[in-house]
């Protein structure tokens, strides 16, 4: 880390020569070299780089035993931390955050966006106190929770000729621009198999990979899309049932022992209690 021995004598407060005797012990120790001699300095071999590397884990894993303990001293109110996937962050999830906070003005709150795949590592591993998933979850570290079911929905930007109709079918959407969402969504996959089933072609205009990107280009003009239904209640948007029934499933997670369980279930039990309409609680 300093680069030098003498360096490293003045970032440990000790003399050259110890640390020249400190390297020669560790190196008896561990029953290899760590450095390599060259006119005068000392280079790092590559055994010396990978167990370094051990070592740096272990202190981040220090610094993080002395931040649990900060935390616990800075938030005696406790301390909840949620991963969730972009679609419940970027709609449904502030508000009800806000509204938990509130009520909670002692408890310190951090929320992370974050792919399911990703959220379910995290939970499984003690990493985070709740998430919020899609997809199949593994049954070894995790427990389940309530699950919710939302439907797809149209949305088109106030004004548009379709906030006419009370239902929206594939074939009123066949010649108008189309927002897509990207190729490897879970959404994108059931909307597109919708629109085959009826042979009927859309007009995609822009493809991106996230709800909240689909939702924003609505709001300005640039078309009309197929989300989620938990995005259908965002200003700027109006939304129409889908005529094809898409349903969608989530899952709230948490670890099989977790830290603080009553402040976990008291954020879910207070989360369920204000779950818009959309959203089914199964």
């Amino acid at each position: 880390m300093s680069g030098s021995v003498t360096g490293a004598a003045d970032l440990l407060f000790v003399s050259q020569p110890a640390i020249s005797r400190l390297i020669r012990d560790l190196e008896d120790e561990l029953g290899f070299l760590l450095f390599e001699r060259n006119h005068g300095r000392i280079y790092p071999t590559g055994m010396a780089m990978s167990w370094f590397k051990v070592v740096e884990r272990a202190f981040v894993g220090l610094d993080t035993i002395a931040a649990a303990a900060r935390d616990i001293r800075e938030h005696e109110g406790g301390k909840i931390h949620i991963n969730s996937m972009p679609i419940f962050a970027s709609t449904i999830l502030p508000k009800m955050v806000a509204s938990f906070a509130t009520k909670n003005p002692n408890v310190s709150i951090k929320l992370n966006v974050l792919p399911s795949s990703t959220i379910v590592q995290h939970v499984a591993a003690k990493q985070c106190d709740i998430g919020f998933v899609t997809g199949e979850v593994p049954t070894i570290g995790v427990k389940r929770g309530p699950r919710l079911r939302t439907s797809g929905v149209c949305i088109m930007p106030i004004g548009h000729p379709l906030t006419k109709l009370s239902l929206i079918t594939p074939k009123d959407i066949e010649e108008l621009p189309f927002i897509s969402e990207g190729a490897d969504t879970f959404l994108r996959y059931k909307v597109d198999a919708a629109f085959e089933k009826y042979k009927v072609k859309r007009k995609v205009q822009i493809e991106t990979d996230l709800t909240s990107t689909v939702v924003e280009l609505v709001r300005c003009g640039m078309g009309v899309a197929i989300v989620d239904g938990i995005a259908s209640d965002l200003p700027g948007i109006v939304s129409r049932p889908f005529s094809i029934d898409l349903l969608f499933d989530y899952q709230i997670i948490m670890p099989l022992e977790q830290l603080n369980p009553t402040l976990a279930q008291s954020y879910i039990d207070s989360m369920i209690s204000e779950m818009p309409e959309q959203l089914l609680v199964l």
